[in-house]
């Protein structure tokens, strides 16, 4: 068994690898992944490629490289039947799914949400937040850090006279203000510092 070959592309001479088997090294025909990139002649058949010696540029020009089976074809529409229709409304749209609402839903446990949650996430404090951010220009009072590209900082609103000790300040405008999440945990009234 000979241990040189001579490359079908290049011409030039190249020895077996060590890591070659003697089955690999009877295939072997190109010397370099280049060469055996060159090598190869698209016939246009289904399969695509088969293993030539004409150059890979020539006859390639305007040669669609999508056999169909794994690409969308663009500006082909599917199937009328399964096509979905425009202005059909789903039959769940709008409607709870009694079977998992309330009580009927395996996680339930018995109306425990509690009423400083319910206040947090209530639409009050979702309107008095977007109030408060537009009105402070989306920055940081302390820091003056606002939302630009590249800088994720993460703004909070905070209330200088807390939220749980004064409930009747807690929907107030003048008593919130824009603070970035850093800005935030450095107050005295953060958490459950009050």
């Amino acid at each position: 068994m000979t241990h040189t070959k001579q490359c079908e592309v290049c011409g030039k001479n190249f020895e077996k690898k060590i890591n070659y088997s003697k089955k690999y090294w009877a295939k072997a025909k190109f010397c370099s992944r280049e060469c055996q990139i060159k090598g190869r002649v698209y016939t246009g058949e289904r399969g695509g490629f088969k293993k030539g010696i004409v150059p890979w540029n020539k006859g390639m020009k305007g040669v669609n490289f999508n056999t169909g089976r794994t690409h969308f074809k663009k500006g082909k529409h599917p199937s009328p039947k399964t096509e979905f229709k425009k202005g059909n409304i789903p039959w769940s749209k709008g409607k709870k799914l009694l079977y998992a609402t309330g009580e009927n839903n395996p996680n339930w446990k018995g109306r425990i949400t509690s009423e400083h949650q319910k206040l947090r996430h209530s639409p009050e404090m979702k309107e008095l937040r977007a109030k408060t951010f537009k009105r402070d220009k989306y920055s940081c009072k302390l820091c003056g850090r606002k939302r630009i590209p590249g800088d994720r900082v993460i703004l909070e609103i905070h209330h200088i006279k807390p939220f749980a000790t004064h409930k009747e300040l807690r929907f107030n405008e003048d008593n919130v203000i824009t603070l970035c999440a850093e800005c935030h945990r450095k107050t005295e009234t953060y958490g459950k510092n009050v």
